[in-house]
């Protein structure tokens, strides 16, 4: 199997909006930051589908699951998912389109791949617009910030940055799976890469971050 190569592109005017699918709840949550609060309440709310809404000025603290297409989205400056350290922030299920809208993605550790946000396998669609993924990692496997495993990644006007990971510390996109970056930068160091070209014996890279 080869892996796609990441394409960017150059950003075009207007307002982006990306669509969640016949899904139409609204629901919205002010963060505790307290994991034993904010993990089963916000968790609640994504399972809904439609549109979640976060304020701050705490961040949420915890590790959710996304089992159906579903908008989450920061109500207020700086509103933050926090993943504690205890796995990855967001993980999507197969299948699944989850958009995420004016939020920060920081301190997932995801015990293989995709410490800030896990694509699982296969056929999801992550839609990313004004969001900041930083500060994540998978420390033995790939994708520190985001790991896309044979799905679709959008990624617009967004930040991933200092996010590491054994392969991939910004981005891996892995089997099939497409990313395409739009205005958009990744940033940060992880402490072994392959560029895009670079076959692997075990597992097929296509980009991951390096500087």
């Amino acid at each position: 199997m080869v892996q796609l190569l990441v394409v960017a592109v150059a950003a075009t005017a207007g307002v982006l909006a990306f669509g969640v699918g016949s899904a139409s709840a609204f629901g919205s949550y002010t963060c505790s930051g307290v994991a034993a609060t904010d993990t089963p309440a916000l968790q609640a709310l994504i399972n809904t589908g439609g549109t979640v809404t976060v304020f701050g000025p705490l961040p949420c603290v915890g590790n959710w699951t996304v089992p159906v297409d579903v908008t989450i989205q920061g109500g207020t400056p700086g509103a933050t998912l926090n993943g504690n350290a205890t796995g990855s922030v967001l993980t999507v299920a197969g299948g699944v389109t989850l958009t995420v809208q004016n939020l920060k993605i920081t301190n997932g550790a995801a015990p293989l791949d995709g410490g800030g946000i896990d694509l699982a396998c296969c056929g999801s669609t992550l839609n990313l617009s004004h969001v900041t993924v930083t500060g994540n990692t998978a420390p033995v496997d790939i994708g520190g910030g985001v790991f896309n495993d044979d799905g679709t990644a959008n990624v617009i006007n967004s930040t991933i940055s200092n996010n590491t990971a054994l392969f991939g510390g910004g981005i891996s996109t892995d089997d099939f799976g497409v990313t395409t970056l739009t205005a958009s930068s990744v940033t940060g160091t992880c402490p072994r890469t392959r560029a895009a070209s670079t076959p692997s014996s075990s597992r097929p890279w296509t980009w991951s971050t390096r500087r």
